[in-house]
């Protein structure tokens, strides 16, 4: 059986800016106060660097990719998909949390994994199965912002 990471991987998501100036400095640390441990000192440089890395990579994926995709006009449509998603809110009626199958909002599933995986925050708007989005009262706010 494998053991689910899924929760480890949402919370490094949500605090990868953290993560990589905590181990930015822990990377540097044995450079600043020689301990005189080599083994130990190379082990903290070598768990370092791959979070380091790790944490920069997720920076650069999920928050520079999706502007500089935008600059370039091949980044999805925020206003229009955001309207479209507040469409199928407001067609569900009630108070938030939303949930939505992705079957029911007008538009094109790729567009809305953009979206949602690009310009939205965990705590806003989420995917809980394949099929299904939970749009959070945040989630609202935000999508109005868009348009």
């Amino acid at each position: 059986m494998i053991p689910d990471f899924s929760d480890v991987l949402t919370t490094i998501e949500q605090y990868r800016y953290s993560i990589i100036v905590g181990i930015a400095l822990l990377y540097f640390a044995p450079l600043l106060f020689p301990v005189g441990w080599e083994m130990a000192s190379a082990t903290w440089r070598y768990a370092s660097a791959v979070m380091f890395f790790l944490s920069a990579g997720m920076i650069l994926s999920r928050d520079l990719w999706p502007k500089v995709k935008q600059l370039f006009g091949i980044g999805v449509n925020k206003r229009q998909v955001s309207l479209k998603i507040l469409k199928a809110c407001k067609k569900e009626g009630g108070e938030p949390p939303f949930e939505l199958e992705i079957s029911n909002v007008d538009i094109a599933e790729e567009k809305i994994k953009d979206l949602v995986d690009g310009h939205l925050s965990h705590d806003e708007c989420r995917f809980s199965s394949e099929q299904t989005l939970i749009v959070t009262e945040a989630g609202l706010k935000r999508l109005k912002e868009n348009i």
